[in-house]
């Protein structure tokens, strides 16, 4: 009876393992509109596209969900053969400040890991979503790491208007949201943070 028992539940996580997500469409997309729906808890994804090189900087992206699903904490992991995995890069306390945002996150040591896993959970246990999962072979965040973000003082003059409400409903944190794209303005007119061109500051109203 015991070996019964023991067999059991041998072949129950071996079919727990076998249905992780595997290469979700929904996640590598380009489009953070079309999204992954986990579960509560921590959610694993698994990447299995045979990478011929080192991945060095990832991005995930928020959905169109409220805040409560966005991940708060996640763990990626690399794998040469599908069996032992090894941390590749850690996060916590990850906080989105928009709908279909990125959290751009440079791996300190790359490596020619063949499959990926992403750990993901909630703040507070929610069914997890996510809007997309992308890997780039170079380091996205290089020659901007000193670059000055601009100081924003924003202000809604009329938040009775349905366009505040929208907006609210878009943008959960309207100062670093705009902190974020002033970056993204700079990375398409510069090549690096390393500029003479002063960016001004000053009060935003909406």
């Amino acid at each position: 009876m015991k070996r019964y028992i023991l067999i059991s539940i041998s072949l129950l996580l071996c079919s727990c393992q076998a249905k992780l997500p595997v290469n979700v469409p929904e996640l590598s997309d380009g489009n953070p509109t079309t999204c992954f729906v986990g579960t509560e808890g921590v959610n694993k994804v698994i990447f299995d596209e045979q990478y011929t090189v080192p991945i060095q900087s990832y991005k995930i992206y928020s959905s169109g969900e409220t805040p409560a699903h966005d991940p708060f904490a996640w763990t990626l992991k690399g794998s040469y053969d599908g069996k032992k995995w090894v941390v590749v890069d850690e996060r916590k306390d990850q906080m989105f400040c928009s709908r279909y945002q990125e959290i751009l996150c440079p791996i300190t040591q790359p490596s020619n890991y063949k499959q990926y896993r992403l750990e993901a959970s909630t703040a507070t246990g929610d069914t997890l979503v996510l809007g997309d999962v992308l890997f780039f072979d170079t380091n996205l965040n290089a020659n901007w790491e000193d670059f000055k973000y601009p100081e924003i003082d924003y202000e809604v003059i009329d938040p009775e208007t349905k366009g505040a409400a929208i907006y609210a409903g878009l943008v959960q944190n309207p100062d670093e949201y705009m902190r974020y794209h002033a970056r993204k303005v700079a990375e398409i007119l510069f090549y690096s943070a390393n500029i003479s061109v002063p960016l001004k500051s000053g009060p935003v109203k909406y």
